[in-house]
């Protein structure tokens, strides 16, 4: 998991607008993109770990977000990018008055491909939008509900809403999303311990609860045989202790057998010769 820092998405729109170094621009959000694709299939799978262990009603479906919407994403931007300088060398070259003989004059495959490529770009960019925001919304709410964490830090954002606002904005609601998006869910990670790795404390049982499981499990088997043995004689006694003894675990036999003597159920003989056993 990487935390990027806000910041990131002020250096790429300072590139962004640089002539000639536009292309260093892109790279970083796609590179942003890509990291809010991969933090948050990490954070869905070690939430994953969590409810599995508690066995909590998971709320994500998809468990891992597929690369497929950000790379066709990637071809249609770039697709667009070429046509829309094909298109303006075009117009630099000729005078104002011609505009519209190169319109009516233009390829139409290129068209075709402009309006697809457009329609990709939405679509995929929805995808990934609702993926990276909305999965882990959700999530986010349940591990509020399962108190995981203690406040709200994904704010809700819907893919179509966040395409409309951009060709609104100009596209400045862009920058804006990335840079709130880096923002808030680097506080949920660090908030639920899955940049840390402190997640796993929900997953662990407490060393004091196995403590006293163990201590519960050796005061039930020792009621069991001392029940067990109350009404036989020595010889049977012997018999029934030693076949419930040598078939514990080392430790727990030892603990069972110590008790048994310690309480007098069992005299040093007895408990020196099945001591030798375990």
């Amino acid at each position: 998991m990487i935390l990027l820092k806000p910041f990131i998405i002020l250096i790429a729109l300072i590139f962004w607008y640089i002539p000639y170094l536009q292309f260093i621009g892109m790279a970083i959000i796609l590179f942003v993109y890509h990291t809010l694709i991969k933090n948050r299939n990490e954070h869905i799978k070690k939430m994953k770990e969590i409810y599995n262990a508690n066995n909590w009603d998971f709320p994500i479906k998809n468990i891992k977000m597929s690369y497929i919407p950000f790379i066709l994403y990637i071809i249609s931007a770039l697709v667009i990018a070429f046509l829309s300088i094909d298109m303006t060398n075009q117009l630099i070259d000729i005078n104002p008055s011609e505009y519209s003989k190169i319109v009516e004059t233009y390829p139409l495959w290129k068209s075709i491909t402009f309006i697809i490529s457009l329609t990709v770009t939405w679509i995929s960019y929805v995808f990934m939008i609702n993926g990276i925001v909305k999965d882990q919304w959700h999530m986010q709410e349940s591990e509020l509900h399962n108190k995981i964490i203690k406040s709200r830090f994904i704010r809700l954002r819907e893919g179509n809403v966040a395409m409309i606002f951009r060709i609104i904005t100009l596209n400045f609601y862009e920058w804006l999303l990335l840079f709130n998006l880096i923002r808030e869910t680097d506080m949920c990670y660090i908030a639920n311990g899955t940049a840390s790795g402190d997640y796993t404390k929900y997953v662990q049982i407490p060393k004091e609860e196995i403590k006293e499981d163990i201590n519960t499990l050796i005061d039930n088997l020792y009621i069991k045989i001392t029940n067990e043995i109350e009404k036989l004689n020595e010889d049977e006694k012997y018999s029934k202790i030693f076949s419930e003894v040598t078939a514990l675990k080392k430790e727990t036999a030892k603990k069972i057998l110590q008790r048994l003597f310690d309480e007098e159920k069992i005299n040093k003989e007895d408990y020196d010769r099945i001591k030798t056993f375990i």
